[in-house]
């Protein structure tokens, strides 16, 4: 019990308190989420060969396009670590994935709304995937390494290459579509 002359001033002070404990609460959700997200990245970064180097991986694992098409690459060949064909293929996949630069949020409802509602927050500028990384892999669908050998994914992977200039793609594309009867 707080003890105050005013009345007055004793509610204040338990609405005080209250507030500072909603305010408690509420944030713990939001802190819960960067620690998982630090947690989500080194829990990534263990899974990359140290070989390979902390730095590298942990900046694939937060995101990073260049890092992630660079583990791609060095899974693919090989060359600082054992060669992984399916982790090539995961990390060609997410280099070659757009970052949106757009996260949405739950907004609860406030005062007599019944409903809440979603609300757009900018967390940074829109990323294209890598090009190289979509050419890859159709060189790696296309071959049957690390994947199931597919002809069709491998067209739709040179082609979204192509489509952004990728001579090689184009070249890939037209030599799958030679060899394909019809």
């Amino acid at each position: 019990m707080i003890e105050c002359r005013d009345p007055l001033e004793a509610i204040i002070r338990e609405n005080l308190v209250a507030c500072r404990i909603l305010i408690t609460l509420l944030s713990i959700p939001f802190l819960a989420g960067c620690g998982l997200r630090e947690g989500r990245i080194a829990n990534c970064a263990e899974e990359i060969d140290p070989a390979i180097g902390r730095e590298l991986a942990e900046l694939a694992c937060s995101g990073n396009k260049i890092a992630q098409f660079t583990l791609g690459y060095v899974y693919e060949t090989g060359e600082g670590t054992v060669a992984d064909p399916k982790k090539a293929v995961k990390w060609y996949q997410r280099a070659s994935r757009p970052t949106r630069g757009m996260s949405y949020v739950d907004v609860a409802p406030v005062g007599q709304q019944a409903h809440g509602r979603v609300m757009p927050l900018q967390t940074g500028p829109e990323i294209p995937g890598i090009t190289e990384a979509e050419y890859r892999l159709g060189l790696m669908y296309l071959e049957g390494r690390g994947v199931a050998q597919s002809h069709d994914k491998a067209a739709r992977w040179f082609r979204r290459a192509a489509q952004k200039g990728h001579d090689q793609a184009a070249a890939a594309l037209e030599g799958l579509a030679s060899k394909t009867p019809g």
